[in-house]
């Protein structure tokens, strides 16, 4: 990530306010609800079928905000890295230590809550999405990158990402990748928002083919847009893409 990215989410870690926001008004969705988050969660990973007491992963999470969503929605233990000290503090503030069956990285793994804090070693640690190294390969059941692949500076920086998602997913299990625009951001033109280098579905087709993968390819206002969803209150993602 460049230190442009990094700095605007320290940044939005210092601007987010109340003792204790929404975690993904960290994210720039500080016009969604509660309700309306879980509802973008659910649009994006409903169909990956994730079974209770399996073990999610994000790389880019943020405060944990995606995955607080998936561990209330689906019962699964999660665990996340990302470029922003701050935004890894609040996450491991907000979540809390749970160990999945099969785990190899005891105590690297949480359950949200919101009466209880985290204690013992961290489940959220502070790396590249490029370079995980640090964790075992095969940990998780599922792994996922919402958002994050929008700041990848070239297609080599992608597949470097979703290799090591692949990597540290155990076989049969699912990696997402994802992205899509927000309400916070808008009202922005498509230039002046980092990254967003385009990465084609034809991309993902031959990553995929090398690695032995099956891969499904949906497009934004397929997942979450009036379009599938004719009772959607909140905005319309078919309207105006964040980052192409």
């Amino acid at each position: 990530a460049s230190k442009h990215v990094i700095s605007m989410y320290e940044d939005v870690a210092k601007r987010v306010e109340g003792p204790e926001p929404p975690l993904h008004h960290y994210s720039y969705y500080g016009g969604t609800s509660n309700e309306e988050w879980d509802e973008i969660v659910r649009s994006h990973v409903g169909r990956l079928r994730y079974q209770p007491g399996q073990s999610v992963f994000e790389a880019g999470c943020a405060a944990g905000a995606f995955l607080d969503s998936v561990s209330r929605q689906y019962n699964v233990s999660v665990s996340g890295a990302d470029v922003s000290p701050s935004l890894i503090a609040v996450a491991r503030s907000r979540l809390l230590p749970k160990t999945p069956k099969g785990s190899k990285m005891p105590s690297t793994t949480v359950s949200s809550s919101s009466s209880q804090r985290l204690s013992g070693p961290s489940p959220f640690c502070v790396a590249d999405a490029r370079n995980l190294s640090h964790l075992p390969s095969a940990s998780f059941d599922h792994s996922l990158a919402f958002g994050v692949l929008t700041y990848a500076e070239s297609h080599t920086d992608a597949c470097l990402i979703a290799s090591e998602l692949v990597r540290l997913t155990r076989p049969g299990g699912s990696v997402f990748l994802g992205q899509i625009n927000n309400a916070d951001v808008r009202h922005k033109a498509p230039q002046e928002m980092e990254g967003g280098k385009g990465v084609t579905p034809d991309y993902w087709y031959k990553f995929a083919s090398e690695a032995g993968l099956r891969v499904i390819v949906l497009r934004g206002e397929d997942v979450y847009s009036k379009l599938v969803l004719p009772s959607l209150t909140h905005y319309d993602l078919h309207a105006s893409y964040r980052y192409n």
